[in-house]
């Protein structure tokens, strides 16, 4: 990715030693001891790490911008006078703003694909080295299943009400199947709540909620 943006391989070389060869020592009262050698590269704090990280947000900006002029996304505009926004960067955080199709949806995922081959970091931790991007997809699927956590744990909260007088008023959550009529926002609590019933366990206890000839 820095050979990309255009910085010399001397310049690279350079740098690359400053990640690989980096070590610490401690001052303690005065007297300098310790010798450590991290494992994962630059953390957080150091000097050169914003810059590498600009280099990092450069490319990915660069990918954006070709996308906007290849007219594979498109942009945000508050009036017709104002400049067309596609992505704003602060610090460690990236909003995206682009329109809500699956065509633009789909580009954004290449885009991301590619950037992920380019760095190796998109969706590793920044805990293991990484600069801390979402795995959407799974990330999607957690939020699902959290939601579906709520509804199973709070049924007298206002959300569970609402959709317990439509979808299941006379079963429970977990018990519901499919219907002819439904919403995208009810079929996507339903797939989160597979996922939940695939990391679960019942508990029988007493056994008096347990049906003898439907449950298994």
């Amino acid at each position: 990715m820095m050979a990309r943006s255009g910085l010399s391989m001397a310049l690279i070389e350079k740098i690359m030693q400053c990640v690989t060869l980096v070590s610490f020592f401690f001052l303690l009262n005065g007297t300098i001891c310790g010798n450590l050698k991290p494992s994962r590269g630059l953390r957080q704090g150091d000097h050169l790490s914003p810059y590498l990280f600009l280099v990092c947000a450069d490319g990915l900006s660069s990918l954006l911008n070709k996308a906007v002029f290849d007219k594979r996304i498109s942009c945000f505009k508050c009036n017709r006078t104002n400049p067309t926004i596609s992505h704003l960067f602060f610090a460690d955080d990236s909003l995206l703003l682009l329109k809500a199709s699956s065509d633009d949806c789909l580009a954004i995922c290449n885009i991301l694909d590619v950037y992920a081959k380019a760095s190796s970091q998109l969706c590793v931790s920044k805990d293991a080295g990484g600069i801390g991007f979402r795995d959407l997809a799974v990330f999607n699927r957690a939020l699902l299943a959290k939601q579906c956590w709520r509804l199973v744990t709070n049924m007298c909260s206002f959300g569970a009400r609402v959709l317990m007088s439509c979808y299941f008023p006379t079963s429970s959550f977990l018990e519901v199947n499919h219907g002819a009529s439904e919403s995208f926002i009810w079929r996507s609590f339903l797939w989160g709540r597979d996922i939940l019933l695939a990391g679960s366990k019942w508990r029988i206890r007493d056994g008096r909620s347990v049906s003898v000839y439907n449950d298994r």
